[in-house]
């Protein structure tokens, strides 16, 4: 496969990463809440890029992928996403991207690498968390570089401005200037310690 998944034990398609984390996840944390404990009353969820991506999903934890959530008590309470891919829509510009044509196929490399078709408005729904916004989203916290070239900080702002039109809880964006894509892996950097403040 262009992806690669030939070569590892499993190398997961964005749309089997969502029911990874969504599913296996929240499910292996029910079962074994009291071993770690986890009070499942109170759940905050976070990620960096791609897990910010899988964050944002948490959003259609109570509509979209509510037949893949735990049916036990279990209650998000915020989601930390860092600069996450909130709209796949926006990233069919790929396709002309030369760089993908010397691999393959771009439109394929992209099927295999999100696990459906971008062009089809359905799936996109499926794996773009700025669709899944509504009056029941949970608080987030977006924080997201101005300068990002990897995930455009549009995406959090799109993002954004769906709670403002659908959801009851709070979004907060948090643009940091003049840094890019993973501006808080120093963790003693401006970018570190502010989000780490507000966090």
């Amino acid at each position: 496969g262009l992806s690669g998944r030939q070569l590892t034990n499993k190398s997961y398609s964005v749309l089997e990463q969502i029911h990874q984390v969504l599913g296996n996840f929240t499910h292996f944390l029910v079962s074994n809440a009291s071993q770690y404990k986890v009070n499942l009353s109170c759940v905050y969820i976070t990620g960096n890029s791609a897990g910010g991506h899988l964050t944002e999903c948490f959003i259609g934890w109570n509509n979209t992928y509510r037949s893949i959530f735990p049916t036990e008590n279990i209650t998000i309470k915020g989601l930390i996403p860092f600069y996450g891919v909130s709209n796949f829509a926006d990233l069919m510009y790929m396709i002309n991207d030369p760089l993908l044509g010397l691999i393959g196929n771009p439109i394929e490399l992209m099927k295999e690498m999100f696990g459906g078709d971008l062009s089809n408005t359905s799936f996109n729904n499926l794996i773009s968390p700025v669709t899944m916004v509504d009056s029941n989203a949970p608080p987030i916290l977006l924080l997201h570089g101005e300068n990002d070239e990897l995930v455009p900080v549009e995406q959090s702002r799109e993002l954004k401005d769906a709670y403002d039109a659908n959801a009851t809880n709070p979004a907060i964006l948090i643009e940091f200037p003049f840094v890019g894509h993973a501006f808080d892996y120093i963790f003693n950097s401006p970018g570190g310690q502010i989000s780490l403040y507000y966090i």
